[in-house]
């Protein structure tokens, strides 16, 4: 069990009537301070009516950066058109330049262990 890693998507998509408040979410987090614990913040346009910001503020302050993933809906991605996502990102989810860089080799060390983890 040791080795085992978990990869929780869309930043644990809390439930819109409750936001941070919603008893999976708040699991979420208590969980999130396991290193084995990963999560991806995609689709900060699903959010609604949610602001995505606080949600991604409370997950970052739970993992670190270095735990916390960029990633998209693929292949349900038709609410991108138009939209630059490395500029979106960062801005829908209120996540400074520093976690951000930190947060762009998360996955490359998640899945290859190949990417210094940075201090942010």
């Amino acid at each position: 069990w040791q080795l085992l890693r978990a990869l929780c998507g869309r930043g644990g998509r809390p439930d819109p009537r409750r936001g941070r408040d919603c008893p999976g979410f708040r699991a979420l987090l208590q969980h999130a301070a396991d290193p084995r614990i990963h999560i991806k913040l995609s689709a900060p346009y699903r959010f609604a009516p949610l602001d995505p910001a606080p949600i991604a503020a409370a997950l970052l302050q739970a993992t670190g950066p270095d735990r916390l993933l960029w990633g998209t809906d693929w292949p349900w991605t038709q609410h991108e058109l138009g939209r630059n996502m490395t500029d979106l990102w960062p801005q829908a989810f209120g996540i400074d330049a520093a976690a951000a860089n930190c947060m762009d080799a998360a996955a490359e060390r998640l899945f290859f262990r190949r990417a210094p983890v940075i201090a942010a």
